[in-house]
C-alpha cells in the first residue's frame, strides 16, 4: 500500500492581527538611539496613571511611539518547530498557527483513502520542496517540519472527530517510521509539501 499527496504553497506564515498595536518606550528598558530623545527640554519620562514613566514628547505631550512602522499594519508569525517547542510563542498563537495548518492541509488528505488493517504498519514520508534560503537565514529542515507534521498526523487520525480518519493511530502499533526529506527549488511560489503513506 502507498498512498501520497501534495499541498502545494504550504502556509508559511500566519497573521495574527489586522493592525499591530502601538508600543512605547518605557523606562528602564530598551531605548532609543537617536540623540535628540536624550534632550530633557523636549523628552522626558511621564508617569501616566497606569504607573509606567513612558518616554515623552515634551511638546506634543503625546508618548514616544517606539514601533512607528509596525504600528497600524498586519502583524505576521512565521511557522517555526522551534518556537512551539522553546515557549516563545503564546498560546493563542500557537493555536492559530495550528488551526491555520489544519483548514489548508485538511481537504488534500482526507482526499487519501482510509487504510485498512493489513496495511498496517506504516511508514510517514514528509518531502518539502522550497528555497534554501527563508528571508536572509538558512532554515533547519527539523524545525521547519515539526508543526506541519503533528497537524498531519491529528487530521490522519481524524483530528478528534473534526475530519475523515485515515489512519487508526499514530502511536507505535500502527506508525514505525517517520521520513523527512527535502528538495531545493528557486521560487519559492512553487513550494509544496508532500506526504506519503506506505506500509513497510
Amino acid at each position: 500500500m502507498k498512498q501520497e499527496v501534495t499541498i502545494p504553497l504550504y502556509v508559511r506564515k500566519v497573521q495574527l492581527s489586522n493592525a499591530r498595536n502601538k508600543k512605547y518606550y518605557e523606562e528602564g528598558k530598551k531605548l532609543p538611539k537617536a540623540a535628540k530623545y536624550y534632550n530633557p527640554a523636549n523628552y522626558q519620562f511621564i508617569l501616566y496613571p497606569n504607573k509606567i514613566k513612558y518616554l515623552t514628547d515634551m511638546k506634543t505631550k503625546e508618548r514616544v511611539v517606539a514601533n512607528p512602522k509596525a504600528a497600524g499594519t498586519p502583524g505576521w508569525t512565521t511557522i517555526n518547530g522551534q518556537n512551539f517547542y522553546n515557549g516563545t510563542i503564546r498560546e493563542h498563537t500557537r493555536a492559530k498557527v495550528v488551526n491555520t495548518i489544519k483548514e489548508q492541509f485538511t481537504p488534500y488528505i482526507e482526499t487519501l483513502a482510509q487504510l485498512k488493517p493489513e496495511d498496517y504498519p506504516i511508514r510517514i514520508k514528509i518531502h518539502i520542496k522550497d528555497v534554501l534560503i527563508e528571508g536572509t537565514s538558512y532554515w533547519d529542515l527539523d524545525n521547519r517540519i515539526g508543526p506541519y507534521l503533528k497537524c498531519s498526523q491529528d487530521i490522519l487520525t481524524g483530528n478528534h472527530g473534526k475530519s475523515k480518519k485515515i489512519i487508526e493511530d499514530d502511536d507505535t502499533r500502527y506508525l514505525r517510521s517517520i521520513h523527512l526529506d527535502y528538495t531545493e527549488i528557486a521560487d519559492n511560489d512553487k513550494r509544496e509539501l508532500k506526504i506519503t503513506i506506505e506500509s513497510i
